[in-house]
């Protein structure tokens, strides 16, 4: 008695079809750059999601799917942020997903990034163990920190993952008063508009490394992005 129910807005949509066209399928071809018979490894462009999702119709691993049908079966072993750029490990069996995400248990895949943050980082601070919450959940999370170049008003670091928590990266940066650069969700929003007038209309965060051991040692490198590189060398 005297309860009120509220039933939240509802929005009636036809399901999002994936719309693949032959320019996306070129670009994941060229964006291709390790392949063994277990995986496959994409660098990833910015505001390109992974996955499809709520407001998309189709992500990295659906273009993969669409040329790559040698392979029964194809999965993401990891994810990236939409925004974020770089490193993308893509297994090619059932097999082959059990093997690496038994390795991402053992923490035995090397992930580094690079990042561009405010400031200028003091190289003391080797790492964050901040510990992070999610869904009220918390959770240990590591960091490991390098300093790459110092610029003027900013700090192009080496963030290794010791863990792979949700944004980790970007909220120990966050936390360490140092945000992320175009980070629109933790960054300084004045210092993001100033940076976008200069020309970097992205967060600066790409995944440019990974290395496991499988038979043998293998390290996969993603090169900054053409923008990224740019940014640095005219406008920073």
């Amino acid at each position: 008695i005297n309860d009120k129910v509220r039933i939240p807005p509802i929005s009636l949509t036809e399901s999002l079809k994936p719309t693949i066209n032959k320019d996306q399928i070129k670009i994941m071809k060229e964006k291709l750059i390790y392949e063994d018979k277990y995986i496959i490894v994409f660098n990833k462009p910015s505001s390109f999601s992974v996955h499809s999702g709520t407001n998309t119709g189709y992500g990295l691993i659906d273009v993969i799917r669409k040329f790559r049908k040698d392979f029964e079966r194809l999965d993401l072993l990891h994810r990236l942020d939409k925004e974020t750029s770089g490193c993308v490990i893509i297994t090619k069996s059932y097999e082959s997903l059990k093997i690496f995400q038994k390795k991402i248990k053992n923490k035995e895949i090397n992930k580094k990034y690079l990042c561009l943050v405010k400031g200028r980082w003091n190289a003391k601070i080797k790492k964050s163990t901040h510990r992070l919450t999610r869904d009220s959940k918390t959770v240990d999370a590591e960091t490991h920190f390098k300093v790459i170049k110092y610029y003027k008003n900013s700090t192009l670091l080496e963030a290794e993952l010791i863990t792979g928590r949700h944004h980790q990266i970007r909220k120990h940066c966050e936390i360490l008063n140092h945000p992320i650069i175009g980070d629109k969700k933790y960054g300084d929003r004045a210092l993001n508009k100033l940076y976008k007038e200069k020309g970097l209309s992205r967060i600066f965060l790409h995944a440019s490394l990974i290395k496991f051991y499988l038979n043998k040692e293998i390290i996969v490198e993603c090169p900054l992005p053409i923008e990224l590189e740019s940014f640095l060398k005219n406008h920073n």
